[in-house]
C-alpha cells in the first residue's frame, strides 16, 4: 500500500519538474492517529529521491474531525502553493477535493469509489488518484476504544 501511494506521488511530483517540491499532508483526525500513515508515505517517497530539506517540504496541518478546520487547510494548501496534497481519510479528502481543482490529490481512504472521491479505479474522473485503506475490525475497535475508553459495545455497519 505505502509502495503504491508513494509511486503514485513520485510521478506526480515528477510531472511538475522543479527544484524544491511542497507537500501538503491533512489527516481529518489527530496527527498521532495517522502518524505512522504520514511517516510511511515520507518514507516512499526518500526511497524515490524525494528528500525532505533538500528538494521537498511537507506542511502537515489536522483537521481534527472538524469541517471548517478542512475548509481552513485547504486554503492554506492553495496559499502555499503546494504541489501535491496527500489526504487521508474519505471525509477530509471530500472536502478537500470540493475545494482545490487545480492540485493533485493523493488519497489513502475507505470506499474512495463509494464515497464519490473517484468516479472509479480505473478512470478517477478528477484530480484525485489514491488506495482503498480498508482497516482490519480490531484495529476500528482499538480507535474507537481510545476515543471512548468507557465503551462497552459497538457496531459496524
Amino acid at each position: 500500500m505505502k509502495s503504491k501511494l508513494c509511486f503514485l506521488a513520485s510521478l506526480l511530483i515528477l510531472l511538475g519538474g522543479c527544484d524544491m517540491y511542497t507537500i501538503g499532508i491533512s489527516p481529518w483526525g489527530p496527527l498521532d492517529v495517522y502518524e505512522e500513515s504520514i511517516e510511511g508515505f515520507k518514507e516512499g517517497l526518500a526511497l524515490n529521491g524525494f528528500i525532505e530539506g533538500e528538494n521537498v517540504e511537507f506542511i502537515v496541518r489536522s483537521a481534527e474531525f472538524d469541517l471548517e478546520k478542512q475548509i481552513d487547510i485547504a486554503d492554506e494548501f492553495v496559499r502555499e502553493d503546494v504541489d501535491l496534497i496527500y489526504s487521508i481519510t474519505a471525509q477530509g479528502t471530500l472536502i478537500l477535493k470540493a475545494t482545490i481543482k487545480d492540485k493533485p490529490i493523493v488519497f489513502n481512504a475507505i470506499f474512495p469509489v463509494e464515497t464519490g472521491i473517484i468516479d472509479s479505479f480505473g478512470q478517477s474522473g478528477n484530480n484525485c488518484v489514491g488506495i482503498a485503506a480498508n482497516s482490519p475490525v480490531n484495529n476500528q475497535y482499538d480507535y474507537f476504544y481510545q476515543l471512548l475508553p468507557d465503551m462497552k459495545s459497538i457496531a459496524f455497519l
